[in-house]
């Protein structure tokens, strides 16, 4: 029996296509941590194989890695990336933006990290990002409420006092424009929320910022940000070997389709 150019064709479609989804949006696995990284080193490109660090910080602002314990929080490491507003004048913002290495999450990949709070002056949120786009955030603004928010999203009360809480933020992205959205008490296996949200795209990161405060210099640290544990894990992404693996299977395939062709 003879097969046609179309089944060929359609055959290597087939091929290619399986080829694009283990080849592309392939996030890194792993975990970032503050304790990744020696004192100086967390700065501008900064990455140790998940993601990729980028900084915007305003007059009298400033990021660093400190322990999470600061003023009785929930720790969430002793070594922890610390986002701390400016002081000296309203609206100075540090902001911190972790790019995935790699690009985006696959479907069936999971993202979350570690944040916790104090003080609830000011403005501080954990922002996902697909591409340049925020698409939605975790914020603790000017009250003691933890919410869920962002563009077309009713905003949602997540926990009612963050006052020394630790809470984990979980993205997974179920499809190329669907994620579900879970937050959790840090070390507790029961969501405080959960919600299924549509995306432009794959989660490509996370913005991380506080600020929107004017305090003594004392009293600076008490109105900061601390995350930690930024993990990526589900899907693996595709080895050089399983992608070798894949062109030989579509190259025996071809010549078996030859062959019957001939016969």
């Amino acid at each position: 029996m003879k097969t046609t150019n179309k089944t060929k064709a359609g055959l290597l479609a087939a091929l290619l296509a399986i080829f694009s989804l283990n080849t592309t949006h392939a996030a890194v696995l792993g975990v970032e941590t503050g304790s990744n990284y020696a004192p100086g080193t967390w700065i501008e490109g900064a990455s140790s194989g998940v993601g990729t660090w980028y900084f915007q910080t305003d007059t009298s602002a400033y990021s660093q890695i400190g322990d999470s314990s600061q003023g009785g929080r929930t720790s969430i490491g002793t070594d922890a990336f610390n986002f701390v507003p400016g002081n000296t004048a309203w609206n100075q913002y540090s902001n911190g933006w972790f790019v995935l290495n790699g690009g985006g999450l696959l479907a069936g990949q999971t993202l979350s990290v570690d944040a916790n709070y104090l003080w609830n002056g000011g403005s501080r949120g954990v922002e996902f990002m697909s591409g340049n786009a925020a698409v939605f955030r975790f914020q603790h603004v000017w009250s003691d409420a933890i919410s869920f928010a962002g563009t077309g999203i009713t905003q949602t009360e997540v926990l009612a006092s963050s006052y020394q809480q630790a809470l984990t933020y979980s993205v997974d992205q179920l499809d190329q424009l669907s994620v579900q959205v879970t937050a959790f008490l840090y070390g507790n296996a029961n969501a405080l929320f959960t919600q299924t949200v549509a995306v432009p795209d794959y989660i490509t990161g996370i913005h991380f910022y506080a600020g929107d405060n004017q305090t003594t210099v004392e009293n600076q640290p008490n109105f900061g940000l601390f995350v930690n544990n930024i993990e990526v894990s589900g899907i693996p992404e595709p080895s050089a070997g399983s992608m070798l693996v894949l062109g030989t299977i579509g190259v025996l395939t071809m010549r078996t389709l030859r062959r019957k062709e001939v016969s």
